[in-house]
């Protein structure tokens, strides 16, 4: 059994189930067939939110890299070139070294890490002159150069080694 017209022509073209209205009546003859509408379904939208998803991560990443680069000292590793500050001497700090108990000398390291080659054992009470620090993995490391010591050393140590004057 068919469906009740209700009053409507059973030739005409069925309403649009979406409630948009008509269909409409067909093109006339011999003219080109209009081009498919888009698709807009929800992977529309989704993948916009996508882009701008990836985006604004991108942007995060590059500002967080440009603020570590920007806080960075040109050379972390070998700490600031002796009289780079405008040809002006950087400020010098007097130190003492001092040994952990149960040790007799500390540690003076090519670089600012614990595992860098060492330059030279010193002992307690080598008089030191800190030209520069840095942070490194949590720790804090001193650029130091010794005053009266024989052979005359440079490096870092860790601060913790160090009694400041």
């Amino acid at each position: 059994m068919s469906e009740p017209t209700l009053g409507r022509d059973p030739a005409a073209p069925a309403p649009d189930p979406w409630g948009s209205g008509p269909a409409g009546p067909p093109p006339p003859a011999g003219s080109p067939e209009p081009p498919p509408a888009p698709a807009r379904g929800p992977g529309r939208a989704i993948a916009g939110f996508l882009a701008l998803g990836l985006l604004t991560a991108g942007l995060c990443v590059g500002f967080i890299y440009w603020q570590r680069r920007a806080a960075a000292p040109a050379d972390a590793g070998q700490g600031a070139p002796e009289g780079s500050a405008g040809g002006a001497q950087p400020k010098t700090v007097r130190a003492t070294v001092k040994v952990p108990e149960g040790h007799t000398k500390a540690v003076l390291r090519q670089t600012a890490a614990f595992d860098a080659p060492v330059v030279i054992l010193l002992p307690a009470g080598t008089a030191v002159e800190v030209t520069n620090s840095t942070i490194t993995k949590s720790q804090t490391w001193c650029r130091v150069r010794t005053v009266d010591y024989q052979p005359a050393a440079s490096g870092w140590m860790h601060a913790d080694v160090l009694k400041m004057e």
